[in-house]
């Protein structure tokens, strides 16, 4: 990636486009560890809840105390509840450190893939410009420049993705049976521990939109691999020499598929398979639902 910085530094142009792209990463890693933290803030500290309520609004009875993590430490849990709890949010706060810096590597790796795949785009734009030193040889520099950079691009999506297709083949198929148990879980005690069903409902969530931002970054791969095909597709084609246009039909036929990430190498990872996986987690919910 550094090597590619440097590569392009002196074209104005395509630096501009890779520090855009390189923008747009870094501010939705920003924002996942916005997310992260403060989900996993607002589940852990829930459990403080019912100690505080005590203290503020004190009842003949003692409110039910719901630990962050059922756990046995070999020691007594109600005595020791507070200092039981700030272990169990030290713990979840660097469980959620390590996923943060995991997600935001392959982030960063996508959104570099996505500034290549588009670089081709503005290569190929020379094609439509008109220059007076426009010939064929002038063509075949641009498209052998833009085949290159292409062919560099696929070879790092698809070193993405054999990096990351185990990772998101267990969490998508984890997420998907969490979400249905964490749910059933929820309806089931929303009557007799409303404080602990709505932790509950909020973990699903949670869960839900995990799954969503882990499929933004394939959704981006695929999304800047089609761009290549346009690209290519409305170059001026009546203009150009015929080896040129042997060389773009390669470039097409190549690009006529979009790359994406995969979970275990067979789930291609997109918006239309997420909306799949959350009604199928619903259908699981509705199922565990009516066995009660």
């Amino acid at each position: 990636m550094q090597n590619d910085w440097e590569w392009f530094n002196n074209n104005p142009e395509i630096k501009k486009l890779m520090q855009h792209t390189a923008t747009q990463g870094y501010y939705f890693i920003l924002y996942y560890m916005y997310y992260v933290s403060s989900a996993s803030s607002v589940y852990a500290g829930l459990a403080f809840g019912a100690p505080i309520m005590d203290m503020i609004l004190p009842l003949n009875e003692t409110r039910e105390k719901i630990p962050s993590f059922p756990t046995n430490y070999g020691i007594d849990g109600e005595k020791y509840f507070i200092l039981l709890g700030i272990h169990g949010f030290i713990v979840n706060a660097m469980a959620m450190a390590w996923l943060w810096t995991t997600d935001a590597f392959i982030i960063m790796m996508v959104y570099h893939c996505s500034s290549l795949f588009n670089i081709v785009g503005v290569l190929l734009q020379q094609l439509n410009m008109k220059n007076c030193n426009y010939d064929e040889q002038y063509e075949k520099k641009i498209i052998t420049e833009a085949i290159i950079v292409h062919k560099y691009a696929i070879e790092f999506a698809e070193f993405i993705e054999k990096s990351v297709t185990k990772v998101y083949g267990f969490i998508f198929m984890v997420n998907m049976i969490m979400m249905s148990i964490t749910g059933f879980y929820a309806v089931l005690n929303f009557e007799k521990r409303k404080s602990e069903a709505i932790r509950m409902a909020l973990f699903t969530v949670s869960q839900g939109i995990h799954l969503f931002l882990n499929t933004i970054p394939s959704q981006c791969i695929i999304n800047s691999s089609e761009s290549v095909f346009h690209a290519v597709y409305n170059c001026k084609w009546d203009e150009l020499s015929i080896k040129s246009k042997n060389l773009l039909n390669i470039m097409l036929t190549r690009s006529s598929r979009p790359y994406t990430l995969t979970a275990g190498k067979f789930y291609p990872v997109n918006f239309e398979n997420f909306g799949n996986i959350i009604k199928t987690s619903l259908s699981y919910l509705t199922v565990l639902n009516s066995m009660q």
